[in-house]
């Protein structure tokens, strides 16, 4: 993991302002956001502490991917992230893998590791 994510992952998870080149974590009223080139990447609501909410916000770049794999790993999931197949982005979780958009926004369940599901 490089050193600005591991940063980056301490302040998101401390609820702390940083920023360092293209990085940034900013605490807007009760949520917390992880930005990189101005992107919101992730973002967790204050009261809702066992889930987080992450994007590749429509860039499936190696960075992207880098900034949420190490942030996943920082709480404690280090099998859950994002990779890339022959050009396509997915998502391995601890029960499941699929493909994703660049642009969708995928709900994390931090007890379990999986998404959380709609119904």
């Amino acid at each position: 993991m490089r050193k600005i994510t591991r940063l980056a992952s301490e302040a998101f998870i401390a609820n702390e302002n940083w920023h360092l080149d293209n990085t940034r974590v900013a605490v807007e009223e009760n949520r917390t956001v992880l930005y990189l080139h101005n992107n919101i990447i992730a973002l967790k609501q204050h009261d809702a502490p066992d889930g987080v909410l992450l994007t590749l916000a429509g860039w499936g770049t190696t960075t992207t991917r880098e900034r949420l794999n190490g942030l996943l790993s920082e709480l404690g999931h280090p099998t859950v992230g994002f990779s890339q197949r022959k050009g396509e982005q997915y998502l391995r979780t601890t029960s499941a893998g699929r493909p994703v958009a660049d642009d969708e926004l995928i709900n994390i369940n931090l007890l379990t590791g999986d998404e959380y599901t709609k119904g």
